[in-house]
């Protein structure tokens, strides 16, 4: 089973919303986002490993 979570960085995940036609997401809440999935895996919390892409 793989558990690699493979996450863009904020700006793509901004230009990708964008393009599908959705309103803008807050670049703030986007770093939040990483920032907290960041930091449970440096607790150890999960059993998966993650990439910004």
């Amino acid at each position: 089973m793989n558990n690699d979570i493979i996450i863009p960085v904020s700006d793509d995940i901004i230009t990708i919303n964008e393009k599908l036609g959705g309103s803008v997401i807050n670049p703030g809440v986007i770093g939040f986002v990483i920032a907290r999935i960041n930091a449970k895996q440096e607790a150890g919390r999960h059993n998966c490993r993650y990439t910004v892409v």
